[in-house]
């Protein structure tokens, strides 16, 4: 049994030259090359995925992390979306063509969660007129495809082919007949502009455009049916979209799609190389989506599973080829078409001739592929039937790194690389595991099955006596030729094949009998095995989750990264894990559904004592909150993420989607900085920045152990006393800091909660009939003057939600805007439907009569989205709902004469209608009505004056604010007559905005600092009360130069790209520019990696070329954290207004940064030491080409005495 071990070879060169005829690489970024030689040192022992040989720097390019390739919009393509979204379900869909790269107000949660309930589920095509008949796909090629992008392309096929029952068959005039398909469907590869296909089987020529590399498993997907998996409706809780941060005339790729168009098969996969990269067409650097369940870092683009088992699915692999296999396959297996034998496909770890209800306990093996090729020689010797031969690399000079098992040697200028080759043509008794493979080729062509690739070294046997491959160098007239200009490296991975001992681990099924087991690694405590797998599949019933803890863990690692390694899949278990290794894992991993896969693997190296595990079911009762409404009762005080990152207050964040003042937040208690749900998602959250509104799940009903997450903290404390009280202490030194952070106790589950009949209230009835109630539970209260009702929740801390008054209010769940109530509904309907499904809720569709209406309705529905709004013609003209006449409509186009209903469109800026093209068309809605009376006067918050004292303007600023929620407070009920408060006089450097001396209750004021000044106390805004007092006190300013202010306010988190060893970085970006004098008394960052860095401040001379060093700080880095390096008195540099920060890194990764759009980032030119930076000596700078936004921030105050 054998194993391929991925390693990377760095051959050093002192000279060498590049180029390539069909490729350029001169786009592809120096950090790009850091990170994937970085990324290979770490040797990690993966599974086989793939293996590349070559040279350039393309071999070595991470698809996670390359450059994006920017594209602009399809106008035809929006065409076609359109155009198909307006036929509906049972109208003509056209093509729809996806222009570009393979990168890598609360709605109604009812419906929304509706849509997640199954977790069998993903995307594809709806319409089985849009699927393959027999799965099979005739295809062309046009004349602009050259030879390299048909091998590509092929490889791309043979891999769906491979794994499915889909065949990719040449087109010709007989192709219907042989494999009987009654369709015109054909797929011509072109070479067109930008990357692009059409979706599903278009019954007719369709093309496909910029179909090479991973590009191509991407866009062959579309050809195929799929969807992008980011616009899948059961996204929702998993990923939010930026829509700030995405091109404007891109927007329509992140929309979700339709349910009528698309269905769902399995479930959400943000691993999918159908899933858009998070940055892909940002228009300013910034993520374009964010994954909402931060944690294990599970990368978009860089799994198929899930992607090969919809289509076998959708295509009917087991139906059509497999009708007679009796074999079930379960646990997310799936029986199809691999290599043409009907077997089950298994998560990897699974064992497929068991139905994968088993672990593997062997693999099975196949002989050599038949053909003559070439493969590197280990060191021991070739395999039976191979013969030795050699490559020879050309330099001026040569070096190596460790070459592990190869088989190799360096001399002068030459480096060899042994080589065993089969020049004939016949079987072989050696056993290979299946799976993915590169080989070289001899002479001309591949063996049968497959393809060849643009990146292959051409062998060429030697004579018959001596069996040599005759020197192929990289000289100025070979083939491929090789320039690497950055430290003079050529990298590239290969694979160590060697023997896998297979038959530990097991199935472990947990319940509420059988709560908890513990497993170890082979021989524990005693050292594992060399070159073992053992695979662990952890199952629980489907309302349940998993948790697994280790007590003890010690697996081999470096300091780059893991040999041997603990994988853990806990969100799907077909996707790609997180892989842990080291002699402590103290964070508790908790499963996203109801099962966890554990894989140990370890290499043929060094061993340890391994791991003892504990695996523990998850009940619904242990919960602090009610698991079926996911949380949106609960009312706690933990105020920190499952990460341990402290949340920030919710009033810190009006900018954020959710915030105390959209609609959602007005029900949702968003008070101090507590955790809450006011979307309506899988569980309470937190915003932990205010820039990117970033947020993440708190574990409130403490799950997991409150843990370190730094392994050094002891040394930490050591170093800075200090640093429990800072905000970074909780999500690193949690235990060490916990008498310092005063982390809350556990509160109580849910189940043990109760509240007490609710208080009965002078306007309306209720229907509570019990003496106390579980959290969650609902009474309803129905006014006695009207029709209006309000529903109260039981919460997690034993009282009910907000009341006050009924009559007058809008219904829990409707929005109020202008005197009148909204809601949202999700479910796509016809026009009639819609209308009567608005009068079953005694409402009517709504009206959008002016922009600031429009608005509103905008942003209660579901973003990007067309709605039914309430508009109908007659004969004299068209008329709102309320019975209206409409007038200034705002059409995008002419209205079609024989449609009488229009709807909002959802991508306009300038928020348009438009007529569709059918009345059948259906599509998501609001409601709208307008309540009774108020008859009570008071508020239904009680804590309205705080609220209004910390944003005075919301009275009047916030729609429905005043109107549902303090209407006493806001002075809107029975409003006082008179101006009752007297405007004090602002403090020092402080001027009133206006020149009111009085105010009416219900108004505010408000204040500025001068020109040059900070605000040090007070408030800058004030609200007269009804009792004729105004909220908060007079505001106090003083000299920004005497304050502590920060230089930017960028996030500290890690970033697409690494540092560079030896390299130094500023830029003349905002973030990098210091804008007042003072002195740096704090140094805040984020590390990557154990090194050291120079912390620098740079002033610009004659132009950006030239930079005087104004002050340097040398820290130590450490591995994956924020830090914050406090400056003493006598090491702080002074800085002026326009001076810049950056850095210089010594040793490890350092600061990581993203790609920004606006100006660009300046490099350190050449080498240095440390010793040869000198404050006040001048340094030479050029362009980095790039925008960069770094994780690096300083702290400046007023220059000490």
């Amino acid at each position: 049994m054998r194993v391929l071990f991925s390693l990377m070879v760095l051959i050093l060169f002192s000279r060498a030259t590049y180029s390539d005829d069909t490729k350029s690489n001169s786009s592809v970024s120096d950090e790009i090359l850091e990170q994937s030689i970085s990324e290979a040192k770490d040797e990690s022992r993966g599974r086989i995925e793939a293996v590349a040989i070559g040279g350039g720097v393309d071999f070595i390019v991470n698809n996670q992390n390359r450059p994006m390739d920017e594209e602009s919009d399809n106008p035809e393509a929006l065409a076609a979306l359109e155009a198909s979204r307006q036929g509906g379900e049972n109208g003509t869909i056209l093509e729809r063509l996806r222009r570009a790269p393979q990168e890598n107000g609360e709605n109604d949660q009812n419906q929304r969660r509706g849509l997640e309930q199954n977790r069998v589920k993903r995307f594809i095509v709806k319409s089985e007129s849009l699927r393959w008949d027999h799965g099979i796909v005739p295809f062309q090629f046009s004349s602009g495809v050259d030879d390299t992008n048909k091998y590509q392309i092929q490889a791309a096929m043979n891999r769906y082919e491979m794994l499915t029952c889909i065949r990719f068959v040449p087109n010709s005039a007989d192709v219907k007949s042989t494999y009987k398909i009654d369709h015109n469907g054909v797929v011509e590869f072109v070479n067109g502009p930008g990357c692009w296909a059409t979706q599903g089987n278009s019954r007719k020529t369709q093309h496909n455009s910029c179909c090479a590399k991973d590009t191509c498993f991407h866009e062959l997907g579309h050809t195929l049916g799929l969807i992008h998996e980011h616009q899948s409706p059961i996204r929702w809780g998993k990923l939010r979209i930026d829509w700030e941060n995405i091109k404007s005339n891109l927007m329509i790729w992140f929309s979700e799609d339709d349910t009528d168009y698309a269905t769902s098969l399995v479930n959400y996969d943000i691993t999918s190389r159908m899933h858009y990269s998070f940055h892909a067409f940002t228009k300013n650097g910034e993520p374009v989506m964010s994954e909402l369940y931060r944690g294990p870092n599970y990368r978009a683009g860089t799994g198929d599973y899930y992607a090969i088992k919809e289509l076998s699915l959708a295509h009917e692999c087991q139906e059509e080829f497999c009708s007679s296999e009796t074999l079930q396959c379960v646990n997310e297996g799936y029986m199809t078409l691999i290599r043409g034998k009907c077997q089950c496909t298994c998560p990897d770890g699974l064992d497929p001739k068991k139905g994968c209800a088993d672990i593997r306990e062997k693999d099975s093996f196949t002989t050599w592929p038949k053909g003559t090729y070439s493969i590197l020689k280990p060191a021991s010797s070739c395999p039976d039937g191979f013969k030795e031969g050699k490559v020879t690399i050309h330099g001026t000079r040569t070096g190596r790194s460790r070459l592990f098992h190869l088989g190799a040697g360096y001399w002068g200028t030459n480096i060899d690389m042994d080589i065993c080759t089969r020049d004939e043509d016949n079987g072989s008794d050696v056993n290979w595991e299946p799976g993915d493979y590169c080989i070289f080729r001899k002479g001309g062509t591949c063996p049968s099955g497959m393809a060849h690739m643009q990146e292959d070294f051409n062998l060429w046997s030697g004579t018959a006596e001596s069996h040599k491959v005759p020197e192929y160098g990289f000289s100025e007239n070979a083939p491929h030729k090789v320039e690497i200009t950055r430290y003079n490296l050529l990298g590239f991975y290969v694979c160590y094949y060697a023997p896998l001992n297979y038959g530990c681990g097991k199935i472990i099924n947990l319940d509420r009998d059988h709560p908890e087991e513990e497993f170890t690694s082979p021989n524990f405590p005693s050292n594992y095995n060399d070159l073992t797998e053992c695979n662990w599949l952890i199952k629980v019933p489907e309302d349940m989750a998993v948790k697994i803890e280790f007590p003890e863990f010690d697996i081999e690692s470096t300091t780059t990264g893991c040999l041997d390694y603990v994988e853990i899949r806990q969100n799907l278990i077909g996707q790609p894990g997180v892989k842990y290794c080291g002699n402590n894992l103290v964070s508790t991993m908790r499963s996203l559904h109801n099962k966890v896969m554990v894989t140990f693997r370890s290499n043929s190296q060094t061993t340890k004592s391994g791991f003892r595990a504990k695996a523990s079911v998850i009940r619904p009762e242990d919960y602090a909150y009610n698991p079926q409404d996911h949380g949106i009762s609960y009312r706690g005080k933990v105020n920190f993420t499952h990460l341990f990152e402290p949340c920030l207050p919710w009033n810190q964040v009006t900018h954020c989607p959710h915030n105390p003042f959209t609609p959602t937040g007005l029900e949702a208690d968003l008070t101090e900085n507590y955790c809450r749900n006011p979307s309506g998602e899988d569980a309470p959250w937190c915003y932990t920045s205010e820039v990117g509104c970033i947020r993440n799940y708190c574990d409130v009903s403490r799950i997991g152990k409150i843990h370190n997450n730094y392994d050094d903290c002891d040394a930490v404390l050591s170093r800075d006393p200090d640093f429990c009280q800072k905000d970074i202490a909780i999500s690193g030194c949690a235990v060490s800091c916990q008498n310092a952070l005063n982390i809350p106790p556990a509160e109580p589950k849910y189940s043990e909660v109760h509240c007490p009949a609710p208080e009965k209230l002078d306007d309306s009835t209720n229907d509570g009939v019990k003496d106390q109630y579980g959290v969650g539970e609902r009474v309803v209260y129905s006014c006695t003057t009207g029709y209006d009702t309000m529903t109260r929740t039981c919460l997690s801390d034993g009282t009910w939600s907000h009341a006050g008054f009924v009559c007058g209010g809008c219904r829990t769940g409707w929005y109020p805007f202008r005197g009148n109530c909204y809601k949202y509904f999700h479910q796509d309907r016809d026009v009639g439907s819609a209308l009567e499904h608005c009068k079953s809720e005694q409402a009517r569709l709504t009206t959008v009569k002016d922009m600031d209406e429009t608005n509103f309705v905008a942003s209660i529905r579901e973003t990007m989205l067309k709605i039914w709004i309430g508009l109908k013609k007659q004969d004299d003209g068209w008329y709102w709902s309320d019975g209206t006449k409409a007038e200034n409509l705002r059409w995008s186009k002419e209205p079609f004469y024989y449609i009488s209903t229009a709807m909002l469109l959802g991508r306009n800026a300038d928020r348009k209608i438009e007529t569709p093209h059918s009345n059948n068309l259906k599509l998501p809605y609001v409601c709208q009505y307008t309540p009774g009376k108020q008859v009570l006067c008071v508020d239904r918050l009680p804590n309205c004056e705080e609220i209004i004292t910390l944003t005075p303007s919301v009275c009047k600023n916030v729609s429905g604010f005043a109107q549902q929620e303090c209407p006493f407070t806001c002075n809107v009920c029975n409003p006082t007559s008179g101006e009752v408060c007297d405007v004090a006089m602002a403090g020092d450097h402080a001027v009133q905005i206006g020149s009111d001396v009085k105010l009416k209750a219900g108004q505010s004021v408000m204040f500025a600092c001068k020109d040059g000044y900070g605000i040090t106390s007070g408030n800058l805004g004030r609200f007269c009360l009804r009792s004729g007092k105004l909220t908060g006190d007079a505001p106090t300013c003083a000299l920004r130069s005497s304050l502590v202010t920060l230089s930017n306010n960028v996030n500290l988190q890690n970033r697409q790209f690494p540092g560079q060893w030896r390299s130094g970085y500023t830029g003349l970006q905002p973030h990098f520019k210091i804008d007042r004098d003072g002195e740096i008394i704090q140094w805040q960052f984020y590390s990557l990696s154990k090194g050291q860095i120079e912390l620098m401040v740079w002033r610009q001379l004659s132009s950006y070329r030239s930079m005087q060093l104004v002050g340097h700080n040398f820290a130590l880095t450490e591995t994956s954290r924020i830090q914050y390096l406090d400056i003493p008195p006598g090491e702080r540099i002074q800085v002026k207004a326009g001076d810049l920060i950056g850095y210089w890194v010594q040793g490890g990764l350092a600061i990581p940064s993203d790609r920004c759009n606006a100006g660009y980032s300046i490099k350190l030119n050449g080498f240095y030491m440390p010793s040869q930076f000198v404050t006040g000596n001048t340094y030479s700078f050029s362009s980095d080409y790039y925008c960069r936004t770094f994780s690096l921030r300083a702290v400046i105050g007023p220059v000490s005495n």
